[in-house]
């Protein structure tokens, strides 16, 4: 089964020059999103639009996800850059998830997310250092949050995401804790935050993500009949 942790973490802000606002430019009709740059994992973030597992590269239902992804992108808190994109959830949203925790591909909680990040980074960082070898920038972690916690609460998320970025995406689904926790968990349950940890679990995740997009922007024509 899946990791639970609490659902508070300590925050920090980095020096100045160590976070960069998210930057934004114009492609094609939409707004793209920069990736938010972070000092020592790379010269600069990749720009626009995430890049995903590699396995979803070949995958026909992932095709324009990651444009997807930045263009539907908001600011967590009233003050935040867009980071972060919204949807509700599905039936099959809901089954990758329950399938991500069956596997123990799942931890519960902000402070259960930000150690286990933290952990993944020293080490990454230690692979990068004896190999001189700089990791490719895939997305490989996905963090799925509730609707309805506080500022203080999305502004620790959103400094966890610079921190990891850009291997680590967030989904803000539109449900509140109760929601979320009674779907993953059972009644009387709440969970605020979730991170599915394991690319093979996030890729499913965000393939639900994509049918459930596609069919927001069917026009009603187009709709299944029921």
């Amino acid at each position: 089964m899946g990791r639970h942790g609490g659902n508070d973490a300590r925050g920090g802000t980095g020096r100045t020059g160590s976070v960069m606002a998210a930057v934004k430019h114009r492609a094609g009709a939409g707004v793209v999103i920069g990736a938010l740059v972070v000092e020592g994992r790379s010269e600069r973030a990749r720009m626009g639009a995430p890049r995903l597992p590699k396995m979803l590269d070949a995958d026909p239902g992932a095709t324009g996800l990651a444009r997807e992804f930045a263009a539907r992108a908001e600011p967590l808190w009233a003050g935040g850059a867009p980071c972060v994109p919204r949807a509700a959830i599905t039936p099959a949203l809901g089954a990758a998830l329950k399938s991500a925790y069956a596997g123990g591909r799942l931890v519960r909680g902000l402070d259960g997310a930000t150690r286990v990040l933290c952990a993944e980074d020293q080490g990454l960082k230690h692979v990068d250092r004896t190999t001189g070898v700089e990791r490719g920038g895939r997305v490989s972690r996905l963090l799925v949050l509730a609707d309805d916690g506080s500022e203080r609460f999305y502004r620790e998320v959103e400094r966890l995401l610079r921190r990891n970025a850009p291997r680590v995406l967030a989904l803000r689904l539109s449900a509140d804790e109760h929601a979320l926790g009674r779907l993953m968990f059972g009644p009387d349950q709440v969970a605020r935050l979730l991170l599915v940890e394991h690319k093979d679990a996030v890729s499913a995740v965000l393939l639900a993500l994509a049918a459930q997009w596609r069919a927001d922007d069917l026009p009603p024509s187009a709709m299944p009949k029921a």
